[in-house]
């Protein structure tokens, strides 16, 4: 119950690793706004918490436009008095090689991924200013570094979230705020499995590429962003932590599904 008096929001919360992040933070004790673009996840995700007695509320916002998130905040505000934590989880992505990619698909991927981060961290940023205390964590991709066909508006997008989010660490240092991100490898999300499942050569040649042997679990991410949103993580700040397995090391050397 490391996060006890603390309250958070989780973007993106309405399913996998968000959803996954939004439980462990309850668990440790934070009362969570649990953000998802569909309203009915984020619903359903704040019942469950709720029915093991944590502060939770649910909103229904689209993290890449302005009005919303000003809404959101403002909602966590009103109840809660202040904001401690802010987990940027939502993404956004639709697979194109370039030269089929159009324009609104860029755009798209980008409004969610890199612009959201912005806004949010933006939003909190004076309750966080004011109490001298915060903590944001992005969550990115080892896309941000690693090459993945297909996905050029992704890893384009997720690369400028880790550095808005180094450049955000060195402006808000002085006022107690730090920010980090994380960059999770595959994992084994509701999402993730019901596709790989559908083809079981990609699956296999996806899960060679792990050096531990397997996907993670959304419990290993969660883990992260909690220690990342702990005392214990007072003064890391502007760093970047992949959670996957070695995954990013074999497509660094080249060895790729």
């Amino acid at each position: 119950m490391q996060l006890v008096g603390k309250t958070a929001i989780v973007t993106g919360a309405g399913q996998g690793i968000g959803k996954g992040i939004a439980r462990k933070l309850a668990q440790e004790g934070a009362a969570v706004l649990v953000n998802d673009l569909a309203g009915e996840k984020a619903e359903a995700v704040a019942a469950g918490l709720q029915a093991n007695d944590a502060s939770v509320l649910a909103f229904a916002g689209d993290v890449s436009d302005e009005t919303s998130v000003k809404a959101m905040v403002a909602r966590a505000l009103a109840e809660w008095g202040k904001v401690d934590i802010l987990v940027n989880n939502a993404g956004y992505l639709r697979m194109s090689p370039i030269v089929d990619m159009s324009l609104e698909e860029w755009e798209q991927v980008f409004a969610v991924d890199a612009r959201g981060v912005f806004l949010c961290s933006r939003e909190v940023l004076p309750s966080m200013i004011e109490q001298r205390y915060g903590r944001i964590i992005t969550v990115a991709s080892i896309a941000a570094w690693v090459t993945r066909p297909k996905e050029a508006h992704y890893c384009a997008a997720k690369a400028a979230a880790v550095q808005f989010t180094r450049v955000l660490a060195y402006e808000v240092a002085r006022h107690g705020i730090t920010a980090n991100v994380l960059c999770p490898g595959t994992t084994a999300t509701e999402m993730t499995t019901e596709t790989l499942a559908k083809d079981p050569v990609a699956r296999e040649g996806w899960r060679a590429s792990v050096l531990m042997g397997d996907f993670a679990r959304v419990e290993d991410q969660a883990d992260a962003v909690a220690f990342l949103a702990s005392d214990q993580a007072r003064y890391i700040t502007g760093q970047v932590l992949s959670v996957d397995g070695g995954q990013s090391l074999n497509w660094l050397h080249g060895t790729t599904c």
